[in-house]
């Protein structure tokens, strides 16, 4: 929808799924939009320590397909306590 509304100039997909490559497809033909797709090495659930395949099909119809790498995820977490006007939040210790 923002497509046809023209409310973006560049999309961000994260995702591996294939499913996604035709409606990436379509929004960079018909509206000529930018969109990239950045894939989570190993998805929350996955039960492999290997991460999976790249999705051929991503990378075929995204303008650019990278990786989210562990360290990446690890440099963007807040501080395990943080506080504030209204008081302390503690990060639960099992994330």
């Amino acid at each position: 929808m923002d497509a046809f509304d023209d409310n973006f100039d560049l999309a961000v997909v994260i995702s591996n799924d294939s499913d996604l490559a035709w409606p990436i497809l379509k929004v960079r033909q018909k509206f000529k939009k930018s969109v990239g797709v950045y894939k989570p090495e190993r998805p929350a659930g996955y039960p492999s320590a290997v991460p999976r395949r790249d999705s051929k099909e991503l990378k075929n119809n995204a303008r650019w397909f990278r990786h989210i790498e562990v360290r990446h995820l690890i440099a963007s977490q807040l501080p395990p306590t943080m506080t504030d006007a209204t008081g302390t939040i503690t990060k639960p210790s099992t994330w």
